[in-house]
């Protein structure tokens, strides 16, 4: 593997250096222009001041929503202070941030040296773009004495968070193992005499999806969106090395079989299959063929009532955590086995932006949010009384407004999921199912493998730019032909250097899994 440690290291001090000279003209602005400046907490702004004159430090942590500002903000930070400040010397503000303006607001505030301490890597931006371009501080130093208890708790997911055996990402999901799911309105299939089972292939979901139909001849079965990322990945495993919206770095397209074979997606066999279903519910007239243009998201148009659901990612906790988001009752269905590789544990990371002021003591807290239910809870679900109200079962509570929430976690993750409180109409055990399910989810021969783009950094964006321009259509299934659509995207492909991408990822996977040997 090619070690480009050192070239990074030099690149981040740099923009460490570059950050703080911004930092301090905008303390210096802002002192000549009087200005004060707040918490910041409790939505969209900034942080504020880092320490009190008692030494205690202010921890900024993402919260990453639909883009709602919640009204309770304020009052749960207030009650996590009241834990935290004594315990370990620190308070915290939640920023609440859209997660369509999530990358584009990451990248803004670290460059603009505003002050961070806990951010959500993996959900928009991947973990290795984040360390090559010098946002995120290096973790191994604190994790024996500040995160002395996650090493315990993740284990070898931590691994996962490495970029060159440097750490710099934390799980947030210790629970992380994952199926192919969709979320279906169980109001109009229970209407339709349909019964949804826990599990089931594709091919029998859709035949009962045949069923629901007949009864309402309008209703489609879902959207496919823009067409902005690769559909099969919310239908069958396929593992995209850090790149799931794109596949510029190759995949492997059968991991539950052992295999450690990169390949070109586009050129292989199931992405025949997978574009050639698509094409056949767009033909068949059960997805709608304005979705590229309508600007209306898949989620909506099933609020709308307009599709019987949406395609998801299935564990035992999604039920809990999506069924709060629509009015009518929701179900949903297991449509693959469950696994788990490292995009799945990436996909939600707590990182240290270079912006953060004491990243020992964020990662302090980030261990203490972990071990202290108390502080997780007030994280995931707000205030008892105020935001949930305990039900008669233990570990499960109602939502308060639903519709119009003061305060909700939709895709930031805080603490040990196995002992947060979920959602109705999850039931008394779910966390010990929870935990079950992702100690049975089958690990990739690729778990724990990150690959370093930066020796192909060119071609693989290059890549990108090819699958930007052609592949939303046959996302949705809007091409005349399958088999020409493919050919025409893989000459492009080959043409911009994705069979020098792949071998550079292959050699890299290649050395990684002789060490493990």
């Amino acid at each position: 593997m090619i070690d480009t440690t050192n070239e990074r290291k030099v690149s981040v001090m740099k923009k460490r250096k570059i950050v703080a000279l911004l930092s301090a003209s905008a303390l210096a602005v802002s002192a000549l222009a009087g200005c004060s400046g707040g918490s910041g907490g409790s939505g969209e702004n900034g942080g504020g001041s880092s320490s009190s004159e008692d030494g205690t430090y202010n921890v900024v942590i993402e919260n990453v929503t639909l883009g709602a500002e919640y009204k309770d903000t304020a009052a749960i930070e207030e009650a996590i202070n009241a834990i935290t400040e004594p315990a370990i010397g620190c308070t915290v503000t939640i920023m609440n941030i859209g997660i369509a303006d999530h990358a584009n607001r990451m990248s803004m505030m670290i460059a603009g040296g505003e002050k961070m301490d806990l951010c959500m890597t993996g959900l928009t931006t991947n973990l290795v773009s984040m360390v090559n371009d010098g946002m995120l501080y290096e973790l191994d130093e604190y994790m024996d004495t500040a995160g002395k208890d996650l090493e315990t708790l993740l284990g070898d997911d931590l691994e996962a968070g490495k970029v060159n055996g440097t750490l710099y990402g934390i799980t947030a999901n210790n629970t992380s193992g994952q199926a192919a799911g969709f979320l279906y309105n169980k109001e109009i299939s229970d209407a339709a005499g349909v019964t949804v089972p826990e599990k089931c292939t594709l091919e029998e979901f859709l035949a009962l999806y045949d069923q629901v139909r007949a009864a309402n001849p309008d209703l489609y079965l879902t959207s496919m969106g823009e067409g902005a990322t690769p559909a099969v990945t919310m239908i069958d495993p396929v593992v995209a090395f850090g790149d799931s919206t794109y596949f510029s770095y190759g995949v492997v397209t059968d991991p539950l079989s052992g295999s450690t074979t990169i390949e070109n997606w586009y050129a292989s066999d199931k992405a025949h299959e997978f574009y050639s279903m698509i094409k056949e519910w767009q033909d068949s007239g059960i997805v709608p063929s304005d979705s590229m243009t309508s600007g209306v998201i898949p989620q909506d148009m099933f609020k709308a009532g307009s599709s019987w659901g949406v395609f998801t990612g299935y564990s035992p906790m999604e039920l809990p955590t999506q069924a709060p988001s629509y009015e009518f009752e929701v179900g949903i269905v297991q449509l693959t086995d469950q696994y788990k590789d490292t995009d799945m544990v990436q996909q939600r990371m707590w990182g240290v932006p270079v912006t953060s002021e004491n990243p020992e003591k964020a990662i302090e807290f980030l261990n203490f949010m972990y071990t202290n239910t108390d502080v997780a809870n007030l994280l995931t679900n707000g205030l008892e009384g105020t935001n949930y109200e305990l039900t008669d079962q233990e570990g499960i509570v109602n939502k308060i407004d639903a519709a119009n929430p003061g305060y909700q976690r939709v895709f930031s993750m805080f603490g040990d999921q196995t002992k947060v409180f979920y959602n109705t109409p999850a039931e008394a055990g779910i966390q010990d199912e929870i935990a079950a399910f992702a100690e049975s989810a089958q690990p990739t021969a690729t778990l724990g493998y990150v690959f370093d783009s930066t020796p192909v950094a060119a071609k693989a964006a290059a890549v990108s730019n090819i699958v930007q321009q052609y592949g939303p259509s046959l996302e949705v299934g809007l091409v005349d032909d399958v088999d020409e659509a493919l050919d025409q995207i893989v000459e492009a492909l080959n043409g911009a250097g994705i069979e020098d991408v792949i071998a550079e990822n292959q050699k890299q996977l290649d050395t990684w899994l002789e060490g493990r040997n």
